[in-house]
């Protein structure tokens, strides 16, 4: 074992060896500053016996253990690096003599192999008893003191922290190693400073700012990417997720100083919602408001990697991982974390190749490895797809669905990518994602580029409408059946309209934005309201256009879809089918639908009675309001599709009577 604090070299054998080089004054700088060198515990260490453990920053373990041998001085302290004293179990005991006095020990996890196949582990210090009771102090050196074996807590007599590099630290240790003041680092840039980056960077009589440029440039190119960008204060909507994040955020702080144990940090958080709701963003954003680094992967990226095999897949996932501890703290980002499966739902075909991936990343996330320090985000479209051993406690415990944006989230995200018109794009992009939101600001941003100019609204609006090839004819069919919806909605809940566009974008001709409303204390008449609104557009089309036509029919999602499936709702699952009223029985999803009605005539039946009753209520209150009706539809057209909630009321207010009912939003038809 090398013994510390004895220098047997000459001065040019020192030089090489690098004691005087870089590593050393940087070492020797960070101690000082932080004030460790001179803690009168540590001194005790060559009179008496003591334990004292050392927080470092990562990859400077064994730098600063020398440089405090070397401070202390003393000729018969002993180096007992992990290599030396530690197998699997990491229970070996230091050999010592009568002389020796001090242990320097660098505590990180050690790499052995295990049937074959690498891993890391933990030492578990067994030997520090045996140690202390021959009187010998014990200097042990962490970046992870939060993960120290709880032997090692309990015996420290002092816990020192040397702090992290700071722009003013570099300064100092630039000026005692080159004699001048070189380019001022980063704050970020200091936290990744190691003894590597630094061996990489100097050169003999090379002057500060050449030394600190090329240092800059190392650390940038050796160390993970923080992200840049905006952080969660940015983001539009998410609000669970976001107050999630910031209070991760405080955590991490945390326990990157040494104060709070791994245990006590959220380990991870699935992201479930629709493509392009921001899940990805919301990972960048975190990582930026955490102030640490991104890692990113996935399946199908780990199974890309070089032939695809399950060997080649878990090394890769495997890789990953060992990225993000080396990065620790960090955020991990894992995509399309239903991609795994579950367990209990593979074919047979292909059951011990999934089963054993699934496994694997079990191990990852929570085995004898561990993951201190990595907390993994993970994102899905369906989490009803994912093994529930994945997301129980401690692995990944927490879920937080993220929905579309609504129209003040829209509006914030089109001012985010710069739109100079961001509340009238929200309302043409109403069920569209941040993602196209995204992709239209930045087309838009091209075009402009190309053309030498600013960007300007109709840039953004001919984005998300693209070519409209609509005949003025059709155009106003359209308006027609929206401001059918329109009208009945704000005559029977003022107020609730937000908007009413048939400007065409993101698959659809045209919809009216309202206010959501619970079903959850609602009678038989609000829901004959409800639906009263989505029969509405066709009513219109009779009242205007003297027939309608088929836009409020076809999908799933149709106006007469919707209003049939509600009608079966409310008749059999909301109690209210009259005498029959007690008796509860599931709706039919919409593939059971014509079955169902052939078997069931008497729900068929009644849910018709019911549909006919809401088509006479709705005409008659058009027909009462057809000046009103077809003054918006003018209004709509002549103001290029788009009208808001402020203007529509101001053309229905003098139609408004003191007994309007109140009724649920219209959901967007898609024709």
């Amino acid at each position: 074992m090398a013994l510390l604090g004895i220098d047997d070299e000459d001065d040019d054998d020192a030089f090489i060896s690098g004691k005087q080089g870089a590593v050393e004054t940087f070492a020797a700088r960070l101690t000082q500053a932080s004030g460790i060198i001179f803690d009168r515990t540590l001194k005790k260490a060559l009179r008496e016996s003591v334990v004292v453990v050392v927080t470092v920053p990562a990859g400077w373990e064994s730098a600063i253990a020398e440089h405090v041998a070397e401070e202390l001085a003393p000729p018969n302290a002993i180096n007992a690096d992990h290599e030396r004293i530690s197998d699997v179990e990491g229970t070996d005991t230091p050999k010592l003599t009568k002389h020796h006095r001090c242990v320097s020990y660098i505590w990180v996890e050690v790499k052995t192999t295990v049937r074959g196949e690498e891993r890391s582990v933990k030492p578990t210090l067994d030997w520090l008893p045996t140690v202390l009771a021959k009187g010998v102090s014990v200097l042990l050196y962490t970046s992870a003191p939060a993960v120290l074996p709880s032997i090692a807590i309990a015996a420290a007599d002092a816990r020192l922290d040397a702090g992290t590099f700071t722009s003013d630290i570099v300064d100092g240790a630039v000026r005692k190693l080159t004699g001048a003041r070189g380019q001022r680092l980063s704050e970020k840039d200091c936290r990744f400073i190691t003894p590597d980056a630094l061996r990489l960077a100097w050169r003999p009589k090379m002057k500060a700012d050449v030394f600190t440029s090329r240092l800059a440039r190392i650390i940038r190119t050796l160390t993970p990417k923080l992200e840049h960008g905006p952080g969660l204060a940015a983001l539009a909507g998410m609000d669970e997720a976001k107050e999630w994040g910031r209070g991760l955020a405080r955590d991490l702080a945390v326990f990157r100083s040494g104060k709070l144990a791994w245990s006590e940090v959220d380990r991870g958080l699935l992201l479930s919602g629709p493509p392009g709701c921001g899940k990805t963003v919301f990972a960048k954003a975190l990582a930026q408001e955490c102030k640490v680094p991104l890692i990113i992967g996935s399946l199908p990226e780990w199974q890309a990697s070089r032939e695809g095999y399950l060997g080649d897949l878990l090394a890769a996932m495997r890789a990953c991982f060992d990225q993000a501890r080396a990065a620790a703290p960090c955020v991990m980002f894992i995509d399309e974390l239903d991609s795994f499966g579950d367990r209990t739902k593979f074919p047979e075909r292909h059951r011990d190749y999934s089963t054993q991936v699934v496994n694997g990343f079990l191990e990852l996330l929570d085995g004898i490895q561990g993951r201190e320090g990595v907390v993994v985000i993970s994102a899905c479209n369906h989490p009803d797809r994912i093994d529930p051993a994945i997301v129980r406690s401690g692995r990944i415990e927490k879920r937080i669905d993220i929905s579309m944006p609504d129209l003040e989230q829209l509006a914030d995200i089109f001012r985010l990518y710069g739109a100079p018109n961001p509340n009238e794009a929200a309302c043409i992009a109403v069920g569209a994602s941040g993602a196209d939101v995204e992709r239209w600001c930045r087309v838009a941003r091209r075009r402009a580029r190309d053309e030498a100019r600013e960007l300007t609204a109709d840039d953004v609006l001919s984005e998300i409408s693209g070519q409209d090839n609509r005949t003025p004819t059709e155009l106003r069919t359209h308006a027609v059946h929206e401001c059918g919806h329109a009208l009945v909605s704000e005559l029977r809940w003022p107020g609730s309209v937000k908007a009413v566009s048939v400007r065409r974008g993101n698959g659809i001709a045209g919809f009216v934005l309202t206010e959501n409303q619970s079903f959850a204390v609602a009678g038989i008449e609000v829901l004959k309201s409800e639906i009263c609104k989505m029969l509405a557009g066709r009513a219109a089309e009779v009242m205007l256009l003297g027939s309608p036509t088929a836009g409020s029919g076809g999908s799933e999602e149709s106006d007469l879809a919707s209003a049939t499936m509600l009608s079966i709702t409310a008749l059999l699952q909301f109690g209210l089918s009259g005498n029959r009223a007690m008796l509860w029985a599931p709706a039919p999803d919409a593939s059971e639908l014509n079955t169902f009605l052939r078997t069931r005539p008497d729900i068929a039946n009644a849910a018709q009675a019911l549909l006919d009753e809401c088509w006479v209520s709705v005409s008659d209150l058009l027909r009462t309001n057809t000046v009103t009706l077809e003054r918006m539809v003018d209004r709509l057209v002549a103001a290029g599709g788009v009208l808001t909630g402020q203007q529509v009321a101001e053309l229905v207010r003098p139609t408004v009577t003191e007994d309007a009912e109140v009724v649920q939003e219209h959901r967007p038809p898609r024709t």
